[in-house]
């Protein structure tokens, strides 16, 4: 069987074919440009191979070197051209010593050790020839594939690593990114300035400006700032105040005893009477009263001539609540009796009469109670108050009203106590604190302040003093007409017309330095006061961006 080599193989692709196959004996034919076959050392792992598969190989190529280096190793080889088998250098070696071996055997007469010498001798002669040989052809194995090395290094050299130049690249695009964002940021987003300064001031009272009174009004069309007449806001408070008391009235809470009553007249002649609603009968000591009118008459006709009686039934109540007024009928009126002119025939028991007496409360309890209440009356307290008054208004000091209300009774007048508790007196005081709106104050001072000093160049009003100012009442009379107050403050500063306006549009887009001798070199300034501060050291110009540049303006007393 032939075994080809391709010329992409490698000996380990051949052992493959060889042991994956089940001849006994193959034939390895290499294909042109084949080099697995070329080394000494792949022909005797080959060889090796074979012989632990028990195969015999037999190498079939026309080439030179791969015969002679399989003859090297102890593979039997062939001219492909002849296709006759060539013996090896190891066949003629072991034909050789067959031979001596028969002739020894025949020439028995021979010294045994000149024998064994001679064998030694020859033995020798073939190590050596192949040692040398195999020596020659791995030192040109190890030229040539030397050769093919740095063959393949100079070609290798000469291609660009492109994966090294795409880190490089990857890296030098990500820094340039990296740094154009640096750039714009410090040049466009980071510069910012802080430019604080002092100003020289002096102080003045509001009394030196104005010395009129202020004057209020509670009607939001009326208000007139030029007038000096500002709107007036309430701040209201409500204090309670109570006592417990103890109820000492008591009141029969339960119902009246009712019945009939069967009333009689007697007349001898032709008469009436009448018993009007509310008319008193009397029943062992008991009164009861009539809930209806009733008349009673007597005529001829009924009577005829001589005294005649009529009867007439009437409902009557008792007088009063209680179990008491229960009595029990009377067939023949006894024991009841009247003022009117008729007698009580007949009387059905006076029943449903019951006796609940309930504690109430009387006038005399709730007098008591007052005057218990008026030793700690009602009242505010104007501190606490004042700490609650609303930070966007001014107050009038001393204008504070406190309103009572009566006190009221729980229960009230008159009303039953239930169960254990207690009666409460309670009254109520609204308490009132005035103030105008602070923002309208402080426009006021300044607007009157400016106007006194307009004459007075290159001075503007610094500060109003709002912070200690202050607003007193000056009069309220009893009708309640609104209240006058004077407004004052000695915290009023004048000082060089300097604002932030200003200093911003002198600033923005000039350098630092520039705007530094400018502040310096203005009246009412304090020299020493200028700084100008910016975001970080490589900024020397003001920013465009008013938003990033923040200005501070101090004041300080002039001596």
């Amino acid at each position: 069987m032939i075994i080809y080599v391709e010329p992409e193989d490698d000996i380990t692709d051949v052992i493959s074919k060889v042991k994956s196959t089940s001849a006994d004996e193959l034939q390895i034919s290499p294909m042109r440009g084949s080099i697995a076959l070329r080394s000494l050392i792949n022909l005797r792992i080959l060889a090796r191979t074979a012989k632990e598969a028990d195969k015999i190989l037999i190498i079939a190529t026309t080439d030179s070197t791969t015969l002679r280096l399989a003859a090297s190793a102890g593979l039997a080889t062939t001219d492909q051209s002849t296709n006759e088998p060539a013996e090896t250098e190891a066949t003629q070696t072991e034909t050789t010593d067959s031979k001596s071996a028969k002739s020894s055997s025949k020439s028995a007469s021979e010294p045994a050790k000149k024998s064994a010498d001679k064998e030694k001798a020859e033995e020798e002669f073939i190590n050596d020839s192949f040692e040398k040989e195999e020596n020659t052809i791995i030192s040109s194995e190890l030229e040539e594939e030397s050769d093919e090395k740095a063959k393949k290094d100079k070609r290798k050299s000469l291609i660009p690593n492109f994966d090294r130049f795409r880190k490089w690249i990857i890296i030098g695009a990500v820094s340039l990114v990296l740094l154009i964002g640096f750039l714009v940021w410090a040049i466009v987003f980071a510069p910012a300035a802080d430019i604080s300064l002092s100003i020289k001031t002096t102080k003045k009272s509001f009394s030196d400006y104005f010395t009129g009174s202020i004057t209020f009004t509670t009607k939001e069309d009326e208000e007139d700032l030029e007038k000096a007449k500002f709107l007036l806001e309430k701040h209201t408070e409500n204090d309670k105040k109570s006592v417990n008391f103890t109820a000492t009235g008591e009141r029969d809470d339960g119902t009246k005893a009712g019945g009939d009553l069967t009333l009689s007249y007697t007349s001898s002649i032709e008469s009436s009477v009448t018993v009007a609603a509310g008319t008193t009968f009397m029943h062992g000591g008991l009164n009861y009263v009539t809930n209806d009118s009733v008349t009673l008459a007597t005529n001829s006709s009924v009577c005829g001539f001589g005294p005649c009686t009529v009867k007439a039934d009437v409902k009557v109540t008792a007088s009063e609540k209680g179990e008491m007024f229960n009595t029990n009928a009377s067939s023949d009126g006894s024991g009841w009796y009247t003022s009117a002119a008729v007698e009580v025939f007949a009387a059905t028991a006076m029943t449903n009469g019951t006796t609940k007496l309930v504690t109430i409360v009387t006038s005399d309890d709730i007098r008591k109670a007052q005057a218990e209440l008026d030793k700690d009356s009602a009242t505010c307290n104007i501190k606490e108050l004042e700490q609650t008054f609303p930070q966007n208004l001014f107050m009038i000091r001393d204008a504070q009203t406190i309103v009572k209300k009566d006190a009221i009774s729980t229960p009230a007048l008159n009303e039953v106590v239930s169960g254990n508790t207690k009666p409460k007196l309670e009254v109520e005081a609204t308490c009132t604190l005035y103030g105008v709106e602070r923002s309208k104050v402080a426009n006021f001072i300044e607007k009157k302040v400016s106007e006194a000093i307009k004459d007075e160049a290159g001075r503007k009003v610094f500060s109003t003093g709002i912070d200690d100012a202050f607003m007193v009442k000056k009069s309220a009379n009893e009708s309640g007409s609104p209240i006058t107050a004077r407004l004052e403050t000695t915290s009023i500063e004048i000082g060089p017309d300097i604002t932030e306006e200003k200093v911003l549009e002198k600033a923005l887009g000039e350098r630092v330095g520039t705007v530094n001798s400018w502040l310096r070199s203005q009246p009412g300034i304090d020299q020493n006061s200028v700084r100008i501060n910016t975001s970080f050291f490589w900024v020397s110009t003001i920013p465009n961006d008013p938003n990033k540049v923040k200005v501070t303006i101090n004041s300080t007393e002039e001596e």
